[in-house]
């Protein structure tokens, strides 16, 4: 994933990340690159867990500027309501996304 100035997740293509397909109890490895020169973060979360900045979890990427960060995500049985989002001030509306279970 690109995280970029325009305040988006996007894939390589420039096409949004969302949703993300994922099976539970798979692992998943979060490859993000920081494009926009100012930083980004990532985390997974519930709307409540990530919508007040700096909200962090037990899963995700602190405050990055340039470059790529990666971290490895196990999936739950239940992805219902998570998201994955960037809670830098003013940044989560715009920079979140949601999983869908694959069938």
């Amino acid at each position: 994933l690109q995280a970029d100035s325009a305040l988006r997740f996007t894939e390589a293509t420039g096409e949004p990340a969302s949703p993300i397909e994922v099976t539970p109890g798979e692992t998943v490895v979060f490859r993000i690159e920081n494009t926009a020169g100012f930083p980004h973060n990532c985390w997974i979360g519930t709307d409540a867990e990530l919508m007040t900045p700096p909200a962090t979890t037990d899963a995700g990427i602190a405050d990055w500027s340039t470059g790529v960060e990666e971290f490895e995500w196990v999936v739950p049985d239940d992805v219902t309501d998570l998201k994955f989002a960037c809670t830098g001030p003013g940044h989560y509306y715009s920079m979140q996304g949601d999983f869908i279970v694959s069938e």
